[in-house]
């Protein structure tokens, strides 16, 4: 299954990814709405990806993701793999400047499932 859907957003391309790219506010602000997130390696060295394994409850049921970061390109593109139990997906951000204080963020998402 294949998404997309495009934003544009009143800031700076600079600002955007840079909003995109705090991970730790990510972590806090899905830790607030009840999952359990943990940083597989946070001693990873410089330049290495981030990677997550989140757990969360949905419809009545645990659910178990793993996320990495696959591509972070500054000011352009930033890409997630996700994998869990069920399906496996990928979710591309580009980042398009539109003009100085306007940003299109087109989200790309596929979910191949496993079963």
């Amino acid at each position: 299954m294949k998404l997309a859907a495009k934003y544009d957003i009143e800031a700076p391309v600079a600002f955007v990814y840079r909003e995109l790219t705090d991970y730790a506010a990510w972590e806090r602000m899905a830790m607030r709405r009840g999952a359990e997130v943990t940083q597989t390696d946070p001693q990873a060295r410089p330049g290495t990806p981030p990677q997550w394994k989140v757990a969360f409850e949905m419809r009545g049921k645990l659910r178990n993701l793993s996320i990495r970061i696959a591509r972070a390109t500054p000011t352009s593109q930033l890409a997630a793999t996700v994998t869990s139990a069920l399906f496996d997906g990928d979710i591309v951000l580009d980042l398009l400047d539109l003009a100085p204080m306007r940003t299109r963020v087109e989200v790309k998402t596929e979910v191949k499932p496993k079963t």
